[in-house]
């Protein structure tokens, strides 16, 4: 297969992923332990490469850790990878993560935040030109 055409079968995928970090699914728990689910659109999770913990705190499926949580020192999640695909692909990662209750608020600022900074510096550095971990 001819690289152009990797590239051009990934598209969709991109798309897919740039459609769902704009908007994200916000749950509320009622007194009787049920929850519904809001869609809310925002584009804030896909249009910034800093992710601030402030901001999760204003969301209701982070409230809690947010606000019990005082370990939590790190305010940013910083995305710099040099190719724009391969942070929505890792983007994508934390989100999913956070949002399916995988993670919690201390692993994505901490724990993770951490080696995603290491990872950056490794990607940048050897495979400037890398455009997906994917493909």
């Amino acid at each position: 297969m001819i690289v152009s055409d990797k590239v051009n079968n990934h598209l969709p995928f991109l798309q897919k992923t740039q459609s769902q970090l704009s908007y994200y699914v916000e749950k509320h728990v009622k007194e009787d332990g049920s929850f519904t689910e809001k869609r809310v659109n925002n584009t804030y999770f896909l249009v910034n490469n800093s992710w601030n913990i402030n901001y999760f705190g204003t969301i209701n499926n982070f409230k809690e850790q947010y606000t019990k949580n005082k370990k939590i020192t790190k305010i940013n999640i910083e995305f710099n990878f040099i190719s724009y695909s391969v942070n929505l692909e890792i983007k994508y990662v934390f989100y999913h993560k956070l949002f399916n209750d995988e993670w919690t608020l201390a692993n994505a600022f901490g724990t993770f935040d951490n080696y995603l900074k290491k990872l950056a510096i490794f990607i940048n550095k050897h495979y400037p030109n890398l455009k997906s971990f994917l493909i």
